[in-house]
């Protein structure tokens, strides 16, 4: 016989055979014949009743043969069951991984588009010239940064007149308006010294502060 070939029936008694997936037996359960012989044939079957004739010396060596092939099955039903679940797990966890990228991709791509439109936008300016004038300078200074202004330079004078009054037709001088220690006298951004609220300029712009220092 082809050990290849599937019996459904027992080639001798020609009783019907158990049937295992992934295993075959080796003997029959109901005349105790070796299936596996090289030298048996199939036999065309004449009386279906043919097991009341039949020894039972051979009926334990069946009966093991079954209950092995019945736990060999079982043991390679639950191998396939543990590779199913396992290619689930790592199918689930290739997804996870894909959308843990995904989410990091999208957000450092997020986070360095902003950053580029933040740096490379318009400043505006948030109060005009004059009324920088005569304020702390370093107030002006903080205000300007936080408006997002990184090109800025202090410059300390020691002259305090802000401007002086002088007389019609003569031109004497009558007094002078003078600002506090640390007040700004002179403001300019990219050397515009009149800006108004609103004014747009670049960033990394030149902002000047005059102020005077004791």
């Amino acid at each position: 016989m082809n050990h290849d070939q599937v019996l459904d029936y027992c080639p001798e008694c020609g009783q019907r055979l158990p049937v295992f997936d992934s295993v075959s037996i080796k003997y029959c359960p109901h005349c105790g014949i070796n299936l596996m012989s090289p030298n048996q044939e199939i036999k065309p079957v004449e009386d279906t009743h043919h097991e009341e004739s039949i020894s039972h010396s051979f009926t334990s060596y069946t009966r093991v043969d079954i209950n092995q092939a019945r736990i060999v099955e079982s043991e390679n039903s639950l191998k396939r069951l543990v590779i199913e679940k396992l290619a689930e797990s790592g199918q689930l966890f290739f997804k996870t991984i894909c959308i843990l990228v995904t989410v990091l991709i999208v957000s450092v791509g997020g986070y360095f588009l902003i950053s580029y439109v933040s740096a490379h936008s318009p400043i505006t300016v948030p109060a005009k010239a004059d009324n920088y004038i005569d304020q702390s300078a370093y107030l002006v200074k903080q205000e300007l940064q936080d408006a997002g202004f990184t090109n800025i330079k202090m410059n300390p004078v020691d002259d305090n007149t802000l401007y002086d009054v002088n007389m019609p037709l003569t031109g004497w001088r009558l007094y002078s308006v003078t600002v506090d220690p640390g007040n700004v006298i002179k403001i300019s951004i990219a050397g515009e010294t009149d800006f108004q609220k609103g004014d747009h300029f670049d960033r990394e712009a030149r902002v000047v502060i005059t102020f005077y220092q004791e």
